[in-house]
Order: C-alpha cells, then structure tokens, then sequence
C-alpha cells in the first residue's frame, strides 16, 4: 500500500490527525478538514461503527493519505458480534484502511488465554482478506505497562495484530501510580491548581509525571523493538491540568498548564511531554526498525476558539451562521500546527537545534 508521503525527504512513518466533525454541521466541516489535512500530508483516523458510515467517511478523508479506523469503545475482543463487526469493517475498509484501534479491556489480564486466543482468531480472519489492514490493541484500560508489552510480545508472531501505544494515557496512569506510592490513598488528578496545600505537593507531582513520561518512553521502545507495524496516539497533558484545561489529557504539546501560585519563577508548568518529549516518543518509535512499520496519530481534542476560514470559505456559502465552522477552523488550525511540529520529529537526521528552528513555523 502506497501513501502520499508529503514534506519528508527519507522514509518516515505515516502521520495522521483526528478527522472529526465534533461540532454540528454538514459534511463542509470534514471537507475543510480533508482540504486542510491534504496541504500538510495528515492521514485520517476516524471512528466509525457500521460500513455504510465508513465508506461515506473514506469519500471525504484526504486523497492519498493513510486511514485508521478507530473502533467503538464498548467492541470486545472476546465478543464474537464484536469479530464479526470488526471483519465487516476491514472488508468495507478495503486497501484504503491500514489499521483498526480498539481498546484494550479489564480481562486483558484475569482471562489472559482467552484473549490470546481471540487475537489470534481475528489474525486468522483478517489473514483471508486481501490487504488486510492490521488489528491495533489500544493501551486505555490503565493496566502495569509490563502486562500490557508481555501480551504483546507473546502473540509477536501474529502478522495482523499489534500494539497501540497511546502515550497520555500510560502517562497519566503510571504518574497516578508513583504518586500514590508516595501520598498513599491520595489521587493525583484530583488535585487542583488552586488547592492551598499545592505548594508543598508539587515536588512529588512532577516528579511522578516524570515517572509516567518516562514508562511511556519506555513502553514505546518496547514495542518498537518486536519489529512490527505500531501505532501511536499522541497527546500531551498534565494530571493538574484535569480542573486547569477540562482534561487531564488529549491536550496539546505546546499549551503551558497554569497554576494559582508561583513556582520556580513561573505560574504554570510545562505539559508531560512539549515538544522534544514528542521528539523522543518519535526516535523510540524508530530506534528498532522500518520507519514504514509506525504510524503516528495526533489524538488532540479541540479548546474553545474561532479562526476565519480561509481558503475553505467557499465550502460554507450555503451557512448563514459560521460560528461553528469557525469553531472547527480553529481546531483544525491546532492539528496543522501539531503536524508541522510532528514533521520536524519525523525527519530522521533531527536535532534539538533543528528542532528549535522548526518551532518558528508552528
């Protein structure tokens, strides 16, 4: 399967953004997205449940540019209506669709030989199919990310099923972990950033994200090193940022997450992972094999904010009201931003010197 690999002048990973509507509207909001998508070489992971609305999706995701398909969220592995789902959306998939992401569940670990044995039964099916895309298991449910790598490499002979790493979410849930070790029967995420107690606290806070951020490294490596198509979510967070920005994750590399008080000269702190640990996840991604073999999503969810539309104005003559795809504008606005910043990462000669240059264009 051959992709536009646009802006990278060696091999390099495929790049892929949400593609989303998100807000009410028509198809004008994707078809400004597609357009968008298309000028900086943005894949689409969409989230699509019967293959009617997938084959409507594929006509309006970016010409040329790889697909994910993101699966519901309630689809189980060890659901035989779940299979049979999944095989009907590879097929409606085609050769367009390089990848499914579904979850990981709970009994990941409690039914562990049942759920081997459904990885390899869905191999077996996709392996009938003629350009099968690759089944990718989502780290979400929070289980010890040594669980999580020892499935993985257990089934590594699987051709059609791999790992998704989803770095926020493993660094959120180890941070919780290390800090919960530390001030036992206290929850990270609820802390908030006017709690009068943070002074005190917040030595531990950063020093458990930076356990989580580094067992999302980790993790990444892990799985890069079975050789093997890896998919990764990327999105940036912070556990303060939960009552700070409305999420603890899904937030951009380049947002500071502010505090009510001053710490080491500065009101806010920096997300988990900025720019260069989006760097480092890319070179872990990279280290142990075949560029070709990773792939790379921007899972960042959209903040309030209104932008004008650009060249896609004439997508919306037929709108009396723009606030929505203004809205939308602005969102896409921060997923260009982001695949800009995640091209600088890609190339495979990066530096942090080159790094900094290229943040002049985000």
């Amino acid at each position: 399967m051959t992709f536009w690999r646009t802006r990278l002048a060696r091999p390099a990973p495929l790049r892929l953004a949400l593609f989303q509507k998100r807000l009410d509207g028509d198809d004008a909001l994707l078809q400004m997205a597609r357009a968008r998508f298309e000028r900086v070489g943005l894949g689409a992971e969409v989230y699509a449940e019967l293959p009617g609305d997938l084959e409507q999706l594929l006509r309006l995701c970016p010409a040329r540019l790889p697909v994910a398909v993101h699966l519901p969220r309630d689809w189980s592995l060890l659901d035989p209506e779940s299979l049979r789902r999944t095989a009907e959306l590879a097929i409606a998939g085609r050769s367009r669709v390089f990848g499914l992401v579904l979850h990981d569940e709970p009994e990941l670990h409690s039914r562990k030989r049942d759920y081997v044995q459904a990885l390899r039964a869905v191999d077996g099916r996709l392996d009938e199919l003629p350009a099968p895309p690759t089944l990718f298991v989502e780290y979400a449910c929070g289980h010890p990310p040594e669980r999580f790598a020892a499935l993985f490499e257990s089934v590594a002979d699987l051709a059609h099923v791999s790992a998704c790493v989803d770095i926020g979410h493993v660094a959120i849930q180890e941070a919780r972990t290390a800090y919960e070790r530390i001030h036992q029967g206290q929850e990270l995420c609820s802390i908030t950033p006017d709690d009068p107690g943070l002074p005190s606290l917040l030595r531990d806070v950063q020093a458990a994200v930076g356990t989580g951020r580094d067992a999302a490294f980790a993790l990444v490596a892990r799985m890069a090193r079975l050789g093997k198509a890896l998919h990764v979510h990327l999105h940036d967070g912070h556990p303060l940022s939960a009552t700070a920005l409305g999420l603890s994750d899904h937030q951009s590399f380049l947002a500071p997450v502010p505090i009510g008080i001053e710490w080491r000269g500065r009101t806010a702190l920096d997300p988990m992972f900025g720019p260069h640990g989006l760097l480092r996840v890319v070179q872990e991604s990279l280290a142990a094999g075949d560029p070709e073999l990773v792939s790379l999503s921007l899972e960042i969810h959209p903040t309030e904010g209104r932008s004008p539309l650009g060249k896609e104005e004439p997508l919306f003559r037929h709108w009396t009201n723009l606030t929505n795809a203004e809205r939308m504008s602005f969102w896409l606005d921060d997923l260009v931003r982001h695949g800009v910043l995640l091209d600088a990462a890609c190339e495979t000669a990066v530096t942090p010197a080159k790094m900094e240059g290229h943040m002049a264009d985000v």
